[in-house]
């Protein structure tokens, strides 16, 4: 996904890439191919987090997520 996205754009779950444990723990919450709004994100120096409309105060890694088509 676009790290520089604004909140309200559409994303969708990959199902794929991250830490293990980041990817398990989101495989819990989401589908592969849900649609997700972004609610926030955190550009770090290492990794970036995204914040869902869909699921307030849990951040995930955005390389789990992919731009709308």
């Amino acid at each position: 996904m676009n790290i520089h996205s604004e909140p309200g754009v559409e994303v969708t779950f990959s199902g794929r890439n991250g830490y293990e444990a980041e990817l398990a723990r989101a495989q819990t919450i989401f589908t592969v191919g849900q649609v997700l709004t972004v609610k926030a994100i955190e550009v770090g120096g290492w990794s970036t987090s995204v914040q869902f409309e869909e699921c307030p105060n849990k951040w995930f890694n955005s390389v789990m997520f992919e731009d709308k088509e």
